[in-house]
């Protein structure tokens, strides 16, 4: 039983006094898992912060941006010696956050991006006196990303909502860019917006 009560409290002070370091955001309107790595995405430049956090005081805190040339988190940006620091960028990119904390190391790899839709538009396929088929046209931009795991880019695509509107009534919220919708009884104006996962929209 002592045995035990020795081995839980060095399991403490290691955790306690070792252990611990994060690195997150209260400002991303969406995040994502892609390779290992974290994809933040943020509505608006000014809105990028992360925020590094360790248990030692005296930490150092070390911030790395991404260098498509040598495939590599290689480029120092900022380094400080403190138990917390924030990272603001306005830059599309992945980073490495690298906390040393009482002489353990722990590296943190993400992606940062603001995603936005160019532009949108759409076509009327097939009429009737009943329904209409409309499809969506849009451009929006994927964001990069550099998988370390099989060294290759993946492109990750926005998660996008269609809301159809007949004047300026809402029809139909889809996440598809195929629809159908009731034929007016009148001449009318069909719009649609479309809107990515942290409120970005384009009509």
């Amino acid at each position: 039983m002592k045995s035990n009560r020795i081995i839980l409290v060095l399991l403490s002070f290691f955790i306690t006094n070792y252990a611990f370091s994060q690195i997150f955001s209260t400002t991303a309107k969406y995040k994502t898992i892609v390779d290992a790595d974290t994809l933040y995405y943020f509505s608006n430049w000014s809105d990028v912060k992360i925020k590094a956090k360790a248990q030692d005081s005296q930490a150092t805190i070390e911030w790395y941006s991404f260098d498509s040339d040598n495939l590599t988190f290689s480029t120092l940006l900022k380094k400080t010696e403190a138990q917390t620091d924030d990272f603001t960028t306005e830059t599309s990119n992945g980073y490495l956050c690298k906390i040393t904390n009482n002489d353990i190391v722990t590296e943190y790899r993400f992606w940062i991006d603001v995603p936005t839709i160019d532009t949108v538009s759409f076509s009327i396929d097939t009429v009737s006196c009943d329904a209409m088929e409309v499809t969506a046209n849009v451009k929006a931009n994927p964001t990069k990303v550099f998988q370390i795991s099989d060294k290759s880019w993946v492109n990750v695509e926005q998660k996008l909502v269609y809301n159809w509107y007949i004047s300026d009534t809402l029809q139909l919220t889809l996440g598809n860019k195929q629809a159908t919708l009731e034929s007016p009884m009148d001449d009318t104006e069909l719009k649609l917006v479309v809107q990515n996962q942290v409120g970005n929209n384009a009509i």
